[in-house]
Order: C-alpha cells, then sequence, then structure tokens
C-alpha cells in the first residue's frame, strides 16, 4: 500500500469512529455498572447490645429492604435516556461510576431532566459526622456555609433550581440536572449524593373513622405543661382553631413555594387532611369545660413547623425545619415528627446511616438535650421501625388500642422491633379538626404525641431533663405489653414517669451516659438502655458488677479477672484460673 493509500484508510476509519461516537446509544444502553463498594455497619439491637450509640458517634443499622445505594440500571428499548442532551448524558455516565452516588438519582434521570437530590458534603475536622454538639458552634456553621457556597459556584448556573441550604447540616438540596450533580462529585469535601426522600404520612394512619373515637381527657395530674413548648414538625396547624388558637406561641414553614402559600406562617394546615392539627390537638387541646376534648398537655404551648402538604414535600423539607428549630427555638425541649419513610425499609437495629443529612440535625437537637418523639410506622412490620424512629437519637413509638376489647392490644398496622422505645394509645383518638370541629383518627402518628404530652408534664416539673432521661423514665413503666412477634414492650405510663422525676435529682453523671445519676440505674457503669431485667431497680450492668474481661463473670468473683475464662476452670484448685496461670 502506497503512502497516499495509506494516509486515506486511516482518515476512512476516523471518519467511520467518528460516526459511531455520534450515533453511539444513549450512556445507559449496554452499560454494565461496576460493582459498588458500600459498607453498612452492623450492631446488634438495643436490647441485645444493652446501649445505644453515644449522640455523633458513627452511623450503624442494617441494609434496608430495599438498598438505596446499590443495584445496577438496566434499559428496555423503551426506557432510554434520549430526552437528555449529549451533554448532559455523559455527565450521567460520568455519575455512574461513582459509588457515592444513589442508584435511584440516577434512574429517576430516565424521564427527568432534573431530579431532586440531596448533596451532602464533608466538615473539615469532624470526622465525616453529619450532627452533633459540635454543629452547634458557629464557626462550624460558617464553614458549612462556605463550602456550599463552593458547591454551588462550581455548578452550572442554569443546570440546578436551589431548594434549601441549611447552616447546621452540610447539605444543599434542589432540582439538579446530571452536570450539576457532576460538578459537585468533583469537590474534595463530597460526601455523598442522594435521593431527596418524598415525606410520606400514611393516609391510612390517619383517615376519619366515623363514630369510633373516644375524646382525651386529659390528666388528673398537677402538670399540664405550663412554661414547656413543643415543636411540632408537620404539616402545620389550624391557627384559628378554638381549641388550639392560644397555644400557639409562634410558627414557620420550611417547604418551599409548592407548599408555603403567600402569608402561610405555618398556622395554616391541608384543608383535606390536616395532620398537624389533629397531632397538635392530642398534645394541647384546651378544654373549655363543655363537654370538648382536652390533649394530654392542655397547659403547654405549641409550635408549628410546616414541613409538607398534603401529603407531598420532601426530607430535605424537614431538614430545614428542624435546621430553623437550632437557630430559632433554643427554648424547645420536646418535638413530636409523626413523619416516616418507609419506601427505606423498615429496621431492627440502629439506622443513622439512613437519610444522613436528618439524622444529623436530630443528633445536633439531641446534643442540645431536646426530645424528638417520631412514630413507628403504620406498615404492619413486626421486625423493624421506620425511618428516622429508627435513629438512635429518636424516642420511637408504637400505638396500641386505647380501649374496648382490644384495650392495650399492639395495634396490629403499628411497626414493632427490638429497637421500639414505648407504646402509647393511638386507636382511636378523638381530636382537633381543621375548622374548628372535632375527629377520630387513628395510628402512630397519634400515639407519638401522646408520649411527646406526656414528656411537656416531665419538663414542667423538671425543666433540666435530659433526652435520654426522658426515654429512660417513659421505658421504667410498669406496664408492658407483649407484640404478636414476641417482644415486649413499655406502654406510657404517665403518671409513674411524672413520679419518678425530681428537680433535686439533677446532679453529676458519673459514668457519663447521658443520665445523671439521681436517674440512672447503674451509676457507676455506662447503661444508656438503662436494662433492668430481674425488676429490682438495680441495672443489669450494676447487677453483674464490673467485669475487666468482659467473660459475663463480676470481677469479684472472676478467678482471673484479667483473661477472659467464663467456665472459670481451676485444675490446680490454686484459686487463680488455668488461664491466669499459663499466663
Amino acid at each position: 500500500m502506497g503512502r497516499k493509500a495509506w494516509i486515506a484508510a486511516v482518515l476512512v476509519a476516523a471518519m467511520v469512529l467518528g460516526m459511531f461516537w455520534l450515533t453511539r446509544p444513549a450512556p445507559d444502553e449496554h452499560y454494565q455498572q461496576p460493582p459498588v463498594s458500600t459498607t453498612y455497619h452492623t450492631t446488634p439491637s438495643a436490647r441485645e447490645a444493652g446501649i445505644r450509640p453515644a449522640i455523633g458517634s458513627a452511623p450503624a443499622g442494617n441494609p434496608p429492604a430495599q438498598a438505596s445505594h446499590d443495584g445496577q440500571i438496566t434499559d428496555t428499548p423503551e426506557d432510554t435516556f434520549d430526552h437528555l442532551d449529549t451533554a448532559e448524558r455523559l455527565a450521567l455516565e460520568d455519575l455512574r461510576v461513582q459509588s457515592f452516588v444513589d442508584r435511584r438519582v440516577l434512574d429517576e434521570y430516565r424521564s427527568n431532566d432534573r431530579v431532586r437530590a440531596q448533596v451532602l458534603f464533608n466538615v473539615p475536622g469532624l470526622d465525616g459526622r453529619f450532627g452533633g454538639p459540635e454543629f452547634l458552634r458557629d464557626d462550624v456553621a460558617a464553614t458549612i456555609d462556605s463550602i456550599a457556597a463552593e458547591f454551588l459556584a462550581a455548578m452550572p448556573g442554569d443546570a440546578y433550581e436551589l431548594a434549601h441550604q441549611t447552616s447546621h447540616v452540610p447539605m444543599i438540596a434542589g432540582m439538579f440536572e446530571p452536570s450539576a450533580l457532576l460538578s459537585a462529585a468533583g469537590h474534595p469535601q463530597i460526601a455523598e449524593i442522594i435521593l431527596d426522600e418524598p415525606v410520606t404520612v400514611q393516609l391510612r394512619q390517619a383517615l376519619p373513622l366515623v363514630n369510633q373515637g373516644f375524646p382525651l381527657e386529659g390528666t388528673a395530674l398537677p402538670q399540664t405543661g405550663n412554661g414547656v413548648t413543643v415543636a411540632i414538625v408537620d404539616s402545620g396547624i389550624d391557627g384559628d382553631h378554638p381549641l388550639l388558637q392560644d397555644s400557639i406561641t409562634r410558627a414557620v414553614c420550611t417547604c418551599g413555594a409548592s407548599c408555603c402559600t403567600p402569608g402561610d406562617d405555618g398556622t395554616e394546615d391541608d384543608p383535606t387532611r390536616p395532620h398537624g392539627t389533629w397531632v397538635a390537638g392530642v398534645i394541647t387541646a384546651n378544654q373549655t369545660g363543655n363537654g370538648t376534648i382536652a390533649g394530654i398537655a392542655s397547659g403547654a404551648n405549641v409550635l408549628p413547623v410546616k414541613v409538607e402538604h398534603t401529603g407531598g414535600g420532601f426530607a430535605s423539607d424537614s431538614v430545614r425545619g428542624f435546621n430553623w428549630l437550632v437557630d430559632n427555638a433554643s427554648d424547645v425541649k420536646i418535638i413530636n415528627y409523626s413523619i416516616n419513610f418507609p419506601s427505606l425499609g423498615a429496621f431492627n437495629s440502629i439506622c443513622d446511616d439512613r437519610i444522613r443529612s436528618l439524622n444529623g440535625v436530630f443528633e445536633t437537637l439531641a446534643a442540645r438535650g431536646v426530645s424528638i418523639f417520631v412514630s413507628s410506622g403504620n406498615d404492619s412490620r413486626k421486625n423493624g421501625i421506620a425511618v428516622p424512629a429508627c435513629y438512635s437519637s429518636a424516642i420511637s413509638v408504637g400505638s396500641v388500642f386505647d380501649s374496648g376489647g382490644n384495650q392495650d392490644k399492639v395495634d396490629p398496622t403499628s411497626n414493632s422491633g427490638d429497637i421500639l422505645d414505648v407504646l402509647a394509645p393511638g386507636n382511636v383518638i378523638t381530636t382537633t379538626n381543621n375548622g374548628g370541629g372535632l375527629v377520630s383518627v387513628a395510628g402512630t402518628s397519634f400515639a407519638s404525641p401522646m408520649a411527646a404530652g406526656c414528656a411537656a408534664l416531665m419538663l414542667e416539673k423538671d425543666g433540666s431533663l435530659r433526652s435520654e432521661e426522658v426515654r429512660v423514665l417513659l421505658r421504667r413503666s410498669p406496664t408492658a405489653i407483649t407484640d404478636t412477634n414476641g417482644i415486649t414492650i413499655p406502654r406510657l405510663d404517665c403518671a409513674n414517669a411524672l413520679s419518678r422525676v425530681d428537680a433535686a435529682l439533677a446532679d453529676s453523671d458519673f459514668d457519663l451516659d447521658g443520665i445523671r445519676d439521681g436517674y440512672d440505674n447503674c451509676p457507676e457503669l455506662a447503661n444508656l438502655d438503662q436494662n433492668d431485667t430481674d425488676g429490682n431497680g438495680v441495672g443489669d450492668e450494676c447487677d453483674i458488677g464490673p467485669d475487666e474481661d468482659f467473660d459475663g463473670v463480676p470481677d469479684d468473683v472472676d478467678n482471673c479477672v484479667l483473661v477472659p475464662n467464663p467456665r472459670q476452670e481451676d485444675a490446680d484448685d490454686d484459686g487463680a484460673g488455668d488461664v491466669c496461670d499459663e499466663a
């Protein structure tokens, strides 16, 4: 072949390759997803472990039923990414090789030019955490704002629409084209890109039940929650309801233009499904003396934080709402959040690695001493509870029937598991309705505010109570209910919890487990769950005494304190175990 012929052949080959490049299939066609390395941190259940992770500790949990970072996207002939232009398809292909990108985000681009997502990033010096006491500091907030600005500056301005940027949570959320997320993926502080989970307020748990409710009777206790403010992070509250209007101190709407109508400060609720108004009545409806209802803490104030409307909204709307509470509500020590994300599955161990932005702000508020009550969910799961009830910083609440032949039986739709904290009446409850009336409702959404209202009574008696102490006192109920799964859970007994509250017990915390010695059933040894199997008032940890080698034999009777020897073998009968003889 002559030189000219060879050059001509090369040019023809180049043209063929160029045509192949321009007409190649959309990035997803025939693409084999590389292995994704996703490590799930697993721990035994809280009861088995005897302790919950400390606030701000590394995430722990088990894979959800539908793992959010796993899987492979495959195409069918009619399911491609042809609606994206070439540049965005190339950006999408580059995103797909990143293990920190939620596969479901990529899947959403099948039918959308933009996807609602969260971009989470690391804060230097905080070990990849997203919440905890450090996130209350002004310098950390300034760093978060600065890094968020860097992410946004790097994104093509026409490729995203920002929904939320939060100063106490290292997150930005909004609608993003692939090119915007690709620029975020290149930032050195990127942590993960996740789908902004849609909010689920399950209608089943809140449909009106005609003529089946039983009015709340308040309590015969001297406390009414006076001086205590409970934040209700939900769909807003009917600010004109005669049984609620005097209890509302202030309000805010944080879910954006699609949810916050002009002039809506959180005191307008969804007229067709006023979930927040239903929740509020359980806590603080003011009895008028004419036969109407009274909430469990009728003297408490409420602060509505509107984060959803008509069942619509996203996880980041809630993150922004909780972030607002960090900045603007230092007086709030109790929060009720009757919202779940059942699409992530049910968990029978701590799930702090699910929606880490939301978990982070939970941990930050818990570090301030705030008790966050969360409904366990109504999916009839008996092997786990929903996100975020499974967070280590949440107080999870399931539902029991409050009267009739099924009284004190667990509602069959109420999610349950080893880490469920407490049960409370939730089926059937008569409470406040939008427009000034009353309605009967059922579900864990209304069991949770029962427990939160009880906590308001406790805080009135001792305003210094910490969140872990509230959890412990509620779990010491003398009444426990066994679910169909064989798991026994304490049922709310507010009078009993109040009897255990004494401001004079606010003293030191020797074992640094977050429970002060006066409330701790084993003040010498850390024992967050305060388990007391034999019911003698002394925690299991102290029942067995110190155990240096963790072999289950207390040091005072162990024949070899420093080396594990559960069988206590001593062949020469010299009083020292064989393992110590050998050592």
